[in-house]
């Protein structure tokens, strides 16, 4: 569902909120998926929540969603290889091994390209980024979402740790089915219990799925 309707900045807008306002009788709605930091972006003008810029602007649509009587969780998103540097200020994509995509093409701002090398993630960037997905969890909620999803299909990031055509690593998160795991289950973790309190939905008060 991703539309490539936020500004350069990631901010949606008022169209956004009158998008989701419209279809709230669905009762819940997900949200297309969002970049949980700068690092996670693979296509052009789509929406973050790191910024607080970011979460000003999904406040205005949670507030719409909820004054026509729906609900609406954020979809956490980070591209991993599924990128290119066109849309990411000329920075490689992060991926769990330096293994590209081949036969495919990818949607930049200037046309189709072919996908690059992605720049192995180092231990600092993995434990890096299950906080940034934690952040955007965190993000989510102060803009008035009911919950959070992790997208964690298609190819994405944690789909990627989770393959060994993609994950080549030799860390504790790669090799094994339980490595290769790990990354998934510690970025749950944190979702869904590690801020605790702080993110409002704890273990069990709100939703939280996996895509």
């Amino acid at each position: 569902m991703t539309r490539s309707r936020a500004d350069i900045a990631g901010v949606v807008g008022e169209l956004t909120a009158q998008y989701y306002a419209q279809r709230a009788t669905a009762g819940l709605i997900v949200s297309e998926a969002t970049n949980i930091s700068a690092d996670a972006i693979g296509s052009p003008m789509t929406p973050g929540i790191w910024s607080d810029a970011q979460i000003e602007g999904w406040k205005k649509v949670t507030s719409a969603v909820h004054a026509a009587g729906g609900q609406i969780v954020m979809q956490l998103w980070h591209t991993g290889r599924v990128g290119h540097s066109t849309v990411r200020g000329g920075k490689l994509p992060l991926a769990p091994s330096a293994v590209s995509i081949v036969g495919q093409q990818t949607f930049t701002s200037t046309g189709l390209k072919d996908f690059e090398v992605p720049t192995a993630m180092s231990g600092d960037d993995v434990r890096a980024t299950i906080g940034d997905f934690e952040r955007g969890a965190r993000n989510a909620l102060a803009a008035g979402f009911d919950g959070v999803e992790l997208h964690g299909a298609f190819g994405y990031l944690p789909h990627q740790f989770l393959v060994d055509s993609a994950n080549q690593r030799t860390d504790e998160y790669g090799g094994s089915i339980a490595n290769r795991a790990r990354f998934v289950l510690e970025v749950m973790e944190r979702l869904v219990c590690g801020a605790k309190g702080a993110l409002a939905f704890g273990c069990h008060r709100r939703w939280l799925t996996t895509a």
